[in-house]
């Protein structure tokens, strides 16, 4: 397979976050929360010359404890290259049948808004500007196709990485957004992974 990432090209990575956090939980679930983004970044865009890194995060819901999103947020802000983008959640109500009762009964929850969207608009700006010469997109959600084929009409490459499907973690990955981008993918897999995992 030939190398994704030719010398002196200039990288721009792109994570959707929840995406990528969901794929390194069913991948390396022991030590998912101990992936040294830098590092992962680097190797991923080896041996062309990495210029950003974009993180598009949701808040966690209000009723949560958000120290340890903090304390993670300030380490991954203290990196270079990395701008973390941040989108928001909104609350949602839905009517579930109780399975033991079979009453139904109105039911809240929380779900993450806008992050797809400025992942989108960012990445389209920066390929505006040919700011980039690849853009390495860690997703695996088919909304991003459309993406992925305007990039390529701005003359610019893309590719996608994404960790591998797990039916027992339920993490599946989009085929035709992997087949759209006009390089091999990355796939974060354990051995991947190995030398990205702080100690």
């Amino acid at each position: 397979m030939p190398d994704q990432i030719q010398e002196n090209e200039r990288v721009a990575i792109f994570i959707d976050n929840n995406f990528f956090y969901l794929g390194l939980k069913a991948t390396i679930p022991k030590e998912y929360r101990r992936v040294d983004y830098l590092k992962l970044c680097r190797k991923m865009a080896h041996p062309g010359r990495l210029t950003r890194i974009r993180l598009y995060v949701s808040p966690p819901p209000p009723f949560v404890d958000t120290s340890g999103y903090e304390r993670w947020r300030k380490k991954i802000e203290a990196l270079p290259f990395v701008d973390i983008v941040e989108g928001k959640i909104k609350k949602r109500v839905r009517v579930v049948r109780l399975a033991e009762s079979r009453k139904l009964e109105k039911a809240e929850y929380y779900e993450q808004k806008g992050v797809d969207v400025k992942l989108a608009i960012d990445m389209i700006a920066l390929a505006r500007i040919q700011a980039f010469d690849v853009a390495i997109l860690v997703s695996g959600d088919s909304d991003f196709v459309g993406l992925a084929e305007l990039v390529k009409q701005f003359n610019l490459h893309i590719l996608n990485a994404h960790c591998p499907a797990s039916r027992e973690h339920s993490y599946y990955y989009s085929k035709e957004l992997e087949r759209i981008c006009d390089r091999p993918p990355i796939i974060l897999d354990r051995h991947f992974l190995s030398d990205c995992v702080s100690t």
